[in-house]
């Protein structure tokens, strides 16, 4: 079997937020088109590590590579085209815009029109827009949310405002998705459902990195598990080498749990 190469490299990740250090010397690495979770306790640093990573802040030390190049320190807009695009905890959407547009909205990383197309609608803008519409719809169409289009996105269902906020960060044309706590919320279905998701997302070559409290989803759809601890890894490998480990059980699990 050939050996992944690694899209994403940490090393020696530190964040100190005053005197509270949030991330301790943190090592770690994503293989490409695979979905690798990271779990915790709340506060065990898991979002803080998605905010280093799109460079919505700088981390006090440490390096992260993407593709080989490293992208430490450089700001949200200028990694998001790299390849990198992610979701958040609490749901962020334009609400009174409708599903299609709040989609638009996140292709606009990969226009290549200016102010003066688009004010004197040109007809290299006109070609550009139809071009973003039509990948909109593509990336609803993948979600499940095509027949929503043109619903106002504040009157969907958290359910469906959480596939929307997939799609909308599928629009960029991540090669690396993160994707902070996207079942949390969910019913059993919904639940079932983003995990089918996922997988169709992995298997068409997008690498996920996935924060997640359902431990059932993490091992059932990750090929790889990362565990924090108080900002400090404290396993990373196969979900079954994971549900086994004591550190883990004890630090996170806190008790043997069935995932079957």
């Amino acid at each position: 079997m050939t050996e992944r190469r690694n899209i994403l490299e940490v090393t020696g990740l530190q964040m100190v937020f005053g005197g509270l250090v949030a991330l301790m010397d943190l090592d770690f690495a994503v293989p490409q088109g695979v979905i690798k979770a990271v779990i915790g306790p709340n506060g065990a640093g898991k979002t803080t590590i998605f905010n280093i990573i799109t460079g919505v802040f700088p981390p006090t030390s440490g390096q992260i590579v993407f593709k080989g190049r490293k992208i430490t320190g450089l700001k949200p807009y200028q990694i998001t085209p790299l390849g990198v695009s992610r979701t958040f905890q609490t749901v962020e959407l334009f609400g009174h815009m409708t599903v299609l547009e709040n989609v638009m909205v996140g292709r606009h990383v990969r226009s290549r029109r200016g102010i003066i197309s688009a004010g004197l609608r040109l007809p290299v803008m006109r070609r550009e827009e139809r071009a973003i519409r039509e990948q909109a719809w593509a990336c609803l169409d993948l979600v499940g949310l095509a027949d929503k289009a043109e619903t106002e996105a504040g009157n969907l269902p958290l359910g469906e405002q959480k596939a929307l906020e997939i799609a909308r960060a599928l629009a960029a044309e991540p090669e690396l998705l993160l994707l902070d706590e996207p079942a949390a919320g969910l019913n059993e279905t919904e639940t079932a459902g983003t995990a089918a998701l996922f997988q169709r997302l992995r298997d068409q070559g997008l690498t996920i990195l996935l924060v997640e409290h359902d431990m059932r989803l993490v091992m059932d759809v990750s090929e790889e598990v990362l565990v924090l601890n108080y900002g400090r890894k404290i396993a990373d490998g196969r979900p079954e080498e994971i549900r086994s480990d004591p550190e883990v059980v004890k630090a996170y699990l806190g008790e043997d749990i069935e995932y079957a």
